[in-house]
């Protein structure tokens, strides 16, 4: 049995619903209405949405069998169907919005509690004395609280709570442009080639330009002669 009757203990109770009926962990009592000629699949339908919603509530396929007594083979079949599917997702939709007035509530009385904070001051306590007093809060815990509450606001509204710039095709091409001749640049400076003679061929050099100009001037004195 997967919905509360009189005889059900309170630790058995999920805290979750189906058509507002509150879901327990406890075995149905009496027999299965399954005949022999019925497909091996079948259930009637209070089983089926049975085992649909404990599901929801264990996610535990072994658990759920255990306590429904349906094999562990058709409950993987069933959370194929969609008719499974709907009645898990109806579970947590009503726990959802259980849920949700219950935070409506929480957020309320933070909120009337705030508004007394910056009308009346901060509770501070004094432990050397022991004494309880109210301040005004700090530009810091203004600037806090202002902030979070205006961006939940803006989120609440659908509006938007940072601001994103927008680059159009051609400024992203043009970015793209300077960012490859910048590249290209530097490329170029640093497959620059510097030739570099050898220091060590240098006094050879000089002296065959010593030889050279020495049988120059030789040949000079011959002709004269």
């Amino acid at each position: 049995m997967s919905f509360a009757t009189p005889n059900v203990g309170a630790d058995k109770y999920t805290g979750y619903s189906y058509e507002g009926k509150p879901i327990v962990l406890a075995k149905k009592r009496g027999g299965s209405l399954k005949q022999a000629h019925h497909n091996h699949l079948w259930q009637p339908e209070e089983k089926r949405i049975e085992v649909a919603t404990l599901w929801a509530v264990l996610r535990n396929i072994a658990e759920v069998s255990r306590i429904s007594g349906i094999d562990v083979y058709v409950i993987r079949k069933w959370k194929e169907e969609p008719w499974f599917q709907n009645v898990v997702s109806r579970v947590i939709k009503d726990k959802n919005d259980v849920l949700d007035q219950k935070l409506t509530g929480v957020i309320e009385s933070c909120a009337t509690m705030i508004q007394e904070r910056l009308a009346q001051g901060d509770t501070k306590v004094n432990y050397k004395t022991n004494e309880v007093f109210t301040a005004p809060l700090d530009a810091r815990g203004l600037a806090l609280v202002m902030g979070i509450l205006f961006d939940k606001r803006q989120l609440i509204r659908g509006e938007a709570t940072s601001r994103t710039e927008t680059v159009s095709f051609d400024k992203r091409l043009e970015n793209l442009k300077e960012t490859f001749e910048r590249f290209s640049k530097a490329a170029q400076i640093e497959g620059e080639v510097i030739h570099v003679e050898d220091q060590s061929k240098e006094p050879q050099r000089q002296e065959e330009g010593e030889d050279t100009a020495t049988l120059l001037k030789e040949g000079e004195r011959e002709t004269h002669s």
